[in-house]
């Protein structure tokens, strides 16, 4: 009988770990199916942080049943990260006891987006005053991610009315200590600083918060630009990067500053490409735009159809300009995750 000795078994985990790596750089480039099948590989090599890696390539192609399956795994075989995650894919099957008991273990193993994750949990079944009094407790012990959603809390109870935010207040403090760990609640505080007219500290905090990716930053600090300094081109060119990173609701946004410069071939298809991802303002936005600006959208794309033939080129028929807009989506900024 032939067994791994310690040097096959050694081979084994550097194979394992080559795997993850290869289906980390697959899943970063959104080949997911592809990403799936070598993180399968690896964790049957024993590697077991690919079981978490195959939980979220899984749940990217909304194989929600089989993600739990490789988080439960995961979290078997140590894999404390996946215990958040395991909470999340439960919930989108809808099963949200099992959702909070996952969330209140990622509690106790120590992740910091445990609490916020639970109250909002049992916030949703009915407990509002337990989700209120754990967010509380959470944040007073220092819980930033916590402190975070509970100043959410409390703008939702005021319709989000920046004035009733008093400066050095509760809700101020609470974004301040979320701010640098929660994009959300770095955006939040940033446009209650604009609303006092505090728009260098504004200012700052959004392109931080652009510098790291997050969309609301960007999209806030593209709204600034524009508005509060007249910066049009630079704000053009944030909305640009935010679009170009897939965040959706950038092109309502990109498509409302072109629009406002008249530059309507350009707004029309902006609008388009957030209509056709699903944003339900941008569809709107495109239709009132073909409606107001009939003539002159019909003028320019006839003038960009003379151009493009002299010049040799291939162009679309004039239905081109006039394609539905697809499905709705009910917000123009994405919630809180």
């Amino acid at each position: 009988m032939i067994t791994d000795s310690p040097v096959d078994q050694d081979e084994d985990d550097d194979e394992g770990s080559d795997l993850y790596c290869e289906g980390y750089d697959l899943a970063e480039a959104g080949e997911h199916e592809r990403a799936v099948e070598v993180f399968t590989r690896s964790a049957e090599l024993g590697y077991a942080d690919a079981l978490h890696a195959l939980g979220n390539s899984l749940q990217e192609l909304g194989r929600t049943e089989d993600a739990v399956r490789a988080f439960a795994a995961a979290e078997a075989a140590g894999v404390t990260e996946s215990v958040l995650n395991l909470g999340h894919a439960l919930r989108q099957l809808h099963d949200a006891d099992a959702a909070a008991a996952a969330y209140q273990r990622a509690r106790e193993a120590g992740d910091p987006r445990a609490s916020m994750c639970l109250a909002d949990v049992w916030r949703r079944q009915g407990d509002a005053a337990g989700a209120r009094a754990l967010l509380e407790g959470s944040a007073a012990a220092g819980n930033a991610w916590s402190a975070g959603e509970l100043a959410l809390w409390m703008l939702d109870d005021v319709d989000h009315d920046l004035t009733a935010v008093e400066p050095g207040g509760e809700v101020e403090t609470l974004l301040r200590q979320a701010a640098d760990v929660d994009g959300d609640a770095r955006a939040d505080l940033a446009w209650v600083l604009r609303h006092r007219g505090a728009l260098d500290e504004a200012e700052s905090l959004l392109r931080s918060g652009h510098a790291g990716g997050h969309s609301d930053c960007s999209i806030k600090l593209a709204l600034l630009l524009d508005e509060d300094r007249g910066e049009v081109a630079e704000a053009e060119q944030v909305l640009r990067a935010a679009a170009d990173a897939g965040e959706l609701f950038a092109w309502n946004n990109l498509a409302r500053l072109l629009r406002d410069q008249g530059r309507l071939l350009e707004a029309e298809a902006a609008f388009r490409r957030g209509a056709r991802g699903g944003d339900a303002l941008a569809a709107r936005n495109l239709r009132a735009l073909r409606r107001d600006h009939r003539r002159q959208l019909g003028r320019a794309h006839r003038r960009k159809r003379r151009q493009a033939v002299g010049s040799g080129e291939r162009v679309a028929g004039p239905s081109a300009a006039h394609t539905a807009a697809g499905p709705a989506r009910p917000v123009a900024v994405p919630d809180r995750g």
